[in-house]
């Protein structure tokens, strides 16, 4: 009777993880759905270096997305930045232009966490990544209006990130705050707020990512946004990044 009690709360036990760990999944998917339902978007962005003084510049950038998978950005201004850009690709590709030397390079996967353009945001951070098919997620814990999901890398993903902590809205999936840990160690957030809607998407206007260690932020201001627009498949290329 007794092997018959433990083998009942050990079934009990299994099924619950599996059933929070079904929960979970469809949360994440749902979240990347929130984000990624426009087959294509424009967005003029503003970007705002602070240092630890409170010392600030500012950069302009136009970024380019289409479906899940393609994204370009080229920055506008100031005139020493401007023509800087990336391009993200299927595939985990991910080229840079730097106008100066004028040539395209290819950022190796061990080489994406370096700083893009000085700013808060790695390599890694500016192309597009699946959170679904890359990590493993759990619900860390949740409130009556969030959830804070726990991300853990699968083996095949290559990332210079331990762990995710994301929390993001019960009524509509929208991702208010990621934490980011290297080698368990907390060292960057990225927040976002002043969510609007635009047609049937809403859109964070405003994004702050804090580099813990040195205080340093860069802030991302969306002054336009555009969405469903036909982008042709020719602004997802090399050529159009060396333009």
């Amino acid at each position: 009777m007794k092997r018959l009690i433990l083998l009942f709360i050990l079934l009990s036990i299994y099924t619950l993880v599996c059933a929070q760990s079904v929960l979970s999944a469809d949360i994440l998917k749902k979240v990347e759905e929130a984000s990624s339902n426009p087959k294509d978007q424009k967005m003029t962005m503003k970007l705002i270096l602070i240092d630890k003084n409170n010392s600030e510049s500012e950069r302009s950038i136009l970024m380019l997305q289409k479906g899940k998978d393609m994204r370009v950005g080229k920055f506008l201004s100031p005139k020493d930045q401007k023509g800087i850009g990336f391009l993200s690709l299927p595939g985990n590709v991910l080229h840079i232009y730097l106008p100066a030397y004028k040539k395209i390079k290819n950022i190796a996967s061990h080489a994406k966490n370096g700083s893009f353009a000085g700013t808060d945001f790695t390599y890694e951070d500016m192309e597009i990544s699946s959170f679904s098919k890359g990590y493993d997620c759990n619900i860390s814990s949740e409130s009556d209006s969030t959830y804070v999901l726990e991300l853990m890398p699968r083996k095949d993903k290559e990332t210079s990130y331990t762990k995710l902590m994301m929390t993001v809205t019960k009524d509509k999936f929208l991702t208010l705050k990621i934490d980011f840990f290297e080698k368990e160690k907390h060292t960057k957030t990225l927040e976002r707020k002043s969510f609007e809607k635009i047609k049937e998407y809403y859109i964070a206007k405003e994004m702050t990512m804090t580099t813990l260690k040195s205080n340093h932020k860069t802030k991302m201001i969306v002054e336009n946004a555009e969405f469903d627009t036909n982008l042709s498949d020719d602004l997802f290329t090399d050529r159009y990044l060396k333009e």
